[in-house]
This record gives structure tokens, sequence and C-alpha cells, in this order.
């Protein structure tokens, strides 16, 4: 141990009483909840558990008209240091999406001041208890163990270090078997302001038990933290015990061995006491139960490394090693030359490589798959190398302690990461696609497709160019038409759409997912077009394909696909069948995930828009206003959710008395959300009602720049082609009128005539052209002129019951000119 190391641990004793407990355990006098007590819309039941920062209880719905059980975690504690962690894991979790991390139900602060999280209810039981109840053999436990691996995966694509993985952190449902991640309360979350106070202490919370060396060192915490307590749990479940000779109840001890001692291997551990384990490999000798317990070694070997450069340097990496354990083939971890591809060619292929053994061919052909297998190996190792020093140069600009300046967003880092993949990755794009997706694919969910759009573009270009035309390429296409559609680009959207289509035909969840997302971005395009009759019959159709699909995907494709048909129903009036929908999408997402989840949000957004479009303005903005709250906490204010969420409360402000400016702001600032997370284009709405806005209280020079604004989207974006706002150009002419430039009214008018074509002088909106040159006649004292106008719109209205109270106006004023 360094003498640096030494000097921390030898506190007087101090660590075996009461301040060592509190620097490793968290654990401080807190006080019992009696059953009954309301926290949130819940009522308390028993206790079930207690942690570093406070006790969990059952506790049962009461609020909100449908039951659900939940744990709730309550935090009595005022210290300002415990509540920031508090706060911290409610971020964190309301971040993470995944089957095997328990989902944040709801969140909050409770009326005496107590924080508190509830979250999904598990019936289970710890890992290491659930295993040794069922004997699970020892591929049973790695396949559990691979689901927590892919959990703290996708925590580290957002981002996020658990840094506390232990048995007791991992419940396995008693009934289906499935496990569950818990208690982010230690994570740590980079970019945010709530990473600084937690990462500055010198240890940072942990459980010594399972801790790196690092966190005993003090040093950086990165996603080689979580290799390393993964590879702890991995050893406890395949041996029983832990891979040091040292008593864990005796802090200074332990810590001395995981910084000095080497871990045991398995055998001796496995020597050490009797194993409740049992072999999982079939008959077939001793020699191949050796090479198995060999490759188990090296990989947990691997996954224990003191230096954390030298472990696995991704959760993706240790998973790879696991899953071609159990599928036969070599472990990176073993270093094994051509000699051992070669038996674990055979072992995985025995009776194949028994009969080419009788020939040379035979052997010929064997060591050819011996020697791809070895490019293969080759090629992932640097795969994943790319992928370690990706995220670990993230993690690095994150880190606050390593001098990088002050709090990095998450945008930034993300941008760092984008950097970093082209840089590192550029002699090698085939495998440059994969991490580029990653990357997008986190940008796309911040709402921001400005940054994800040519990522998502290069992906599909080195996938292309190394004829790579799998799952991730249909992936690519389907998240890449989406966001080329946000940033304006129809024509590139339409393209991969088409392309994805026909070889998206799997029968599995994958492909089912992605067959949803291009039935989503042609909803988007097509009711951006105004084509809502066509937009419907795609909606239809995407309910249709989610009802189709097995397991636990078909809810949340249905979920998605519920709220894309109750929109376009209330686009068409269709009131009482969109509102089933949607609240059957609410009720869906909310069961599933709690209402701070994404999918409950928008589908909140739609709802308070569909109350807020049937004229039900109290309703709607009864759920859109708090809901915009959470929308901004967890998409943040740059995003197309914040954007949207503005936009349709701006709808209701403006229908309601006196608070036409809070509309307009809102307008304003939706458009800049809008305009800088995707791109002008899809501001242009935001922007045309701002101006009308205007206009409608006389203030025609604050409108007129506006709608110039909108007559040059209008311009630029060829493929964007909804009707509604060819009529900016009356507006422009109209506008001028009412300014009183009556020279610049009449260019206006000119130029909108040449823009309507023959099709187009028979509807409604050139007959409010023809109205506005009426007056422009009228105003140039072309007398005559106005009256032909005026009569030529009335023609052209006559027929339409909705334009009746037009015809009579428009009559009188051509009366009156008489």
């Amino acid at each position: 141990m360094t003498s640096d190391a030494t000097e921390r641990f030898n506190t007087g004793g101090a660590l075996q009483g009461h301040v060592g407990r509190l620097l490793f355990d968290g654990l401080a006098t807190r006080q019992t909840v009696p059953p009954g007590t309301r926290i949130g819309a819940f009522e308390v039941g028993e206790e079930i558990g207690s942690g570093g920062m406070g006790a969990v209880y059952r506790a049962s719905r009461v609020v909100g008209g449908f039951e659900q059980t939940v744990a709730i975690k309550l935090i009595l504690a005022t210290d300002a240091y415990t509540r920031e962690r508090f706060r911290a894991e409610m971020e964190i979790l309301a971040g993470l999406n995944h089957p095997n991390i328990a989902q944040l139900v709801d969140g909050g602060e409770s009326e005496d001041g107590a924080l508190y999280l509830a979250m999904e209810f598990v019936d289970g039981l710890p890992l290491d208890e659930y295993c040794d109840l069922h004997q699970l053999g020892v591929n049973e436990r790695l396949r559990l163990l691979l689901r927590i691996a892919d959990a703290l995966a996708h925590a580290h694509r957002n981002l996020v270090i658990h840094r506390d993985i232990k048995p007791n952190n991992i419940l396995v449902h008693r009934g289906e078997g499935r496990p569950k991640l818990l208690d982010f309360g230690i994570a740590k979350l980079f970019g945010t302001q709530k990473d600084r106070n937690l990462t500055v202490q010198n240890f940072g919370p942990m459980t010594p038990t399972y801790a790196a060396p690092e966190q005993f060192r003090g040093e950086a915490i990165t996603v080689a933290t979580d290799v390393y307590q993964c590879g702890m749990l991995m050893y406890r479940l395949l041996s029983g015990g832990l891979p040091y000779d040292t008593a864990t109840d005796d802090p200074v001890a332990w810590a001395r061995a995981v910084l000095e001692d080497d871990p045991l291997s398995l055998d001796k551990a496995r020597m050490r006491r009797t194993s409740t384990i049992t072999s999982d490999t079939r008959a077939g000798g001793q020699r191949k139960q050796r090479h198995a317990d060999r490759d188990l070694d090296a990989i947990v070997q691997m996954a224990l490394m003191k230096d954390p450069n030298r472990r696995y340097g991704s959760m993706d990496a240790l998973i790879a090693d696991l899953e071609a354990f159990l599928d036969g083939r070599p472990v990176t971890a073993r270093h094994g030359g051509n000699w051992y591809r070669m038996a674990r060619f055979a072992s995985r292929h025995r009776w194949a490589v028994i009969g080419s053994s009788l020939a040379v061919v035979g052997m010929a052909i064997t060591t050819t798959v011996a020697v791809s297998q070895a490019i293969e190996a080759h090629n992932e190792a640097v795969r994943l190398k790319a992928s370690v020093d990706l995220l670990n140069s993230v993690f690095k600009a994150a880190d606050l302690s390593s001098g990088s300046g002050g709090k990095r967003s998450l945008e930034d880092l993300l941008d760092v990461a984008a950097r970093d993949v082209v840089e590192r990755l550029n002699a090698h794009p085939d495998l440059r696609a994969g991490i580029l997706l990653q990357v997008a694919d986190v940008y796309a969910s911040m709402g921001l497709p400005a940054r994800s759009a040519p990522l998502y573009a290069q992906a599909i270009a080195d996938l292309r160019a190394q004829s790579s035309f799998g799952l991730p390429f249909l992936q690519a296409l389907d998240r890449g038409a989406l966001a080329s559609y946000w940033i304006g680009n129809f024509k590139q959207a339409y393209q991969w759409i088409d392309e994805a289509t026909p070889l998206a035909n799997g029968d599995n969840a994958a492909h089912a997912a992605v067959r949803d997302g291009l039935f989503f971005t042609r909803w988007q395009m097509l009711r951006t077009e105004g084509k809502f009759e066509e937009c419907y019959e795609v909606a239809v159709a995407s309910v249709r394909h989610a009802e189709t699909v097995k397991g636990d995907t078909r809810e949340d494709l249905l979920q998605r696909s519920l709220v894309r048909r109750g929109t376009s129903a209330t686009d068409l009036q269709k009131y009482a069948d969109a509102e089933r929908d949607l609240l059957k999408a609410v009720e869906i997402t909310r069961r599933r995930y709690g209402d701070n989840h994404s999918s409950t949000l928008k589908a909140q957004q739609a709802l308070g828009w569909h109350y807020s479009s049937r004229g039900e303005l109290a309703r709607g903005l009864a759920i859109l206003e708090p809901a915009g709250e959470r929308v901004r906490e967890v998409f943040g204010e740059r995003s197309q959710e914040w954007a949207r969420n503005l936009y349709n409360r701006a709808n209701i402000y403006t229908a309601t008395e006196g608070r036409w400016e809070d509309g307009l702001a809102a307008y304003l600032e939706s458009a800049k959300v809008y305009r800088e997370a995707s791109s002008p284009n899809v501001s242009i709405g935001a922007l045309y009602n701002a101006a009308s806005l205007l206009r409608a209280h006389g203030r025609q020079q604050e409108a007129l720049p506006i709608y110039a604004e909108v007559e040059q989207i209008w311009i630029q974006s060829r493929d964007l082609r909804n009707p509604r706002f060819k009529r900016v150009y009356i507006d422009i002419a109209a506008c001028n009128l009412e300014a009183g430039d009556v020279a610049a009214a009449r260019k206006g008018f000119d130029q909108a005539q040449r823009l309507f074509d023959a099709h187009e002088r028979e509807g409604g909106n050139y007959a409010d052209l023809l109205v506005v040159g009426a007056d422009i006649a009228k105003a140039e004292g072309a007398i005559a002129q106005a009256e032909n106008l005026l009569r030529e719109a009335i023609n052209i209205v006559a027929n339409d019951p909705e334009r009746a109270g037009d015809h009579a106006e428009w009559q009188r004023r051509r009366d009156a000119l008489q």
C-alpha cells in the first residue's frame, strides 16, 4: 500500500467505529414511518428494507384511479449532502429505461419535507440468494449476470456509472426470474451540476466489500469501476466467496488486500467452501470442464485487474467474452494462440471436426475457420478498444477533478464523443458505424436531430461501404430518416424509409421496432404536409402492426401507435376515438414506467393538445402546464419536446381572454427552440402564429419581419409543402396594407397571385387573396377592379357552407362599392 493510502486509513480506529460506518455505509439515525402514512399519491405499508440513505417501504397508489404497488425510498435527513445525493438518484433514474433496471414511478418531496422515490416494486430475492435457492448452474448464473451487465451498459451509454454493484442491489423476481438492478443512490451522473458535489469527496460513497481499487485510492471513477464490481459479483456467484483471504469486517485490512493482493483463482475459492453451484456441462469429460474453468477464471481475473486500464474497457467487452464462453467460442481474456482457438472450435463442433479430420481437406477447413476467427477476434478487439477509449475520453472530459474547467453539459460531452469517433476510427470505417449510432441515438433521445442527423448519415455510409445490411443498417436508416425529417430533408427521409421497409421483415422484436419507427416517420411527414387522411391511414396501420407483435415490445409499440392514431383522429375531429386512444396510451406507459418517463410525457402532451383542440382549453392546460415542468427537467430546455409543450400552451393562451401576450411569448420561444434543436423548417408554425397574433392586435410593424422569416423558410424548404403556409403571402400583403404601405401591399399581392396555379384558384385561400386585392384596389382608387375581385371571391365560396359568413360579408362590401 502506498504511503498516501496508508495515511488515509490510519485514522486511530475511527473507520471501525461510527465515522467509518458513516463513510462507507452512509448509515445514519433514521425514523420509521407508520403504516397508513400518505406520501405523494401513495399510502405506506410495511418496511421492506433499509440502505445508505434511508428506509424502503412497500406502498400502494391511492390517487389516480388505478391500482399500483411501489417501493418507496424515503429520506428524512436534512443535511444538504444527503439530499443532493437523493436528488441526483432521481435524476439518474428518470433518464434510464431498461427492462433490467427498476423504473422510477414518481418522486419528490412529501408534505413534511422528506424526499422520496417511488420505484417499480420487485417481489424478489437478492441475486446470490436466488441462485443458491434454485441451485442454478454456472451457465444459468451467467445468463442472469449478462442481463445485469446489459443494464449497466445501457447506463454507461447514458453517461451513468452505478459504482455500487452488489448482490443486494440486484433483485430477481420470484415468479418471472427477471433480475432488476436497483439503488442508483451513489451513482455518478456526468455533465450536470448534481455531479459536482458528489464527486469531490476523497473516497466517495461506496460499499467496501465490492469497491474497486481506485475507489479506495480516491482516484477517478470510470466505466472500469463498474467492470471491477461486476467481476466481484461474478466471483461471488461462481465460487460462493470473495477473491481475497481477508475478513471483510476489518476495512483497513480489506482495503490493503484489494490494493495489493492477487485475487484467488475460482478453483481455490471453491476449495475453501462447499459450493452449491452445479455444472451445466454435459458428458464430455474432465478436459472440457478444465477448459471452461480456465476461460471463466481468465474472464474474472481480467475484470478484477488492479489497474483500470487493464480491465475490460467497457461493459460490452465483458458481455462479449461471457457470451463467447456460453457459446463455446474463444474468450479474449485468455489471450490464447491458434491452438487454443482451434480447441474451442473443436469443442463447439466436435462431430464435424472428427469427420473432417479423416482427410487433409478437413484439416484445411478447420485451420481456415480458426484463422477467420482470429481475424474476427482482432477486429473485435479494435472495436472494443475504440469504444473504451471513446467512453473514457467522455468521462474524463466530464470529471471536474481532471482540471477540464467548469461543469460540462451533456451536449458538450456528446460533442466530444462525436468528434473522437471520427478522429479515432477514421482508418476503421467498418468499426465506426456502431459507435456513431450510439452517440446519434443519445442526441436523438434529447430532441437534438440537427446533431444526430449527420452522424446517422455517416453510419449509413460506413455500413453501406462494407456491404453490411443487417440490423444496425436498418436501425440507422430508420432513425436517420426521422432525423432527416426533423431538419427538413424530406427527400432523404423518404429515400431511407423506402430502402428500409422491404428489409425490415424479420419476426423479432428489433425488426418490429424498426417497422414501427418507419411508420412513425412517414406519419410525421404526411401530417406536416397537411395530408391528414393519409396520415390517419398510416396511424391505423401502425396500431395493427403493434397488435401483432409478441412479448414485452408489444405494449411499447402499441402505446406509441395509439398516440399517433389519437393525434390523427383529433386532426380529423374524431374526438371520441382520439380521446379513447390517447387515454389508453397514457395508461399503458404510466403503468409500465411511471409519470416522469419520456413516453408518458409525450402521451400526456398529445392528450393535452387534444383537449385544447376540441375547445376544452382549461382541461388541456391542466395537463400541459404541469407536464411542461417535467418535460423541461427530463428533456431539457433545448429539446423538441419542450418546444412542443410551449407551442401547445401558446395555442391555449391565445384563445384565452387576456392571455394573448403569454401566447406570443410562448410561440416565439417555441420557434427559437425548434430552430436550434432541429431546423428552421420546424419553427415555421410557431413563427406564423406569432406574426398573425401581432397583426391581430394592431402591431403590424412587428409582425412583418416575422412574416418575412416564414416566407424565407417556405422558399428554402422545397420539400415542405403544407398549403397552410402559402397563406403567408396573403398575410404579408394584408399586413402591409394595414400598416399604410399600399405600394408594398400591391407588390405582395401580385407576387402571391403568381404562386397560385389553376387548381388552387378554385379554393378558399385564393378567395381570401382576392379580397385582400380588392382592399388594395380600393385604397388605390380603382373601385371597378375592387368590385370585380370581390365578385370573383364570392363566386369561389358560394357553395361552401363553412364560408357562408365570409360570403355574406364580402357581398355587403361589394354592395357598398356600388
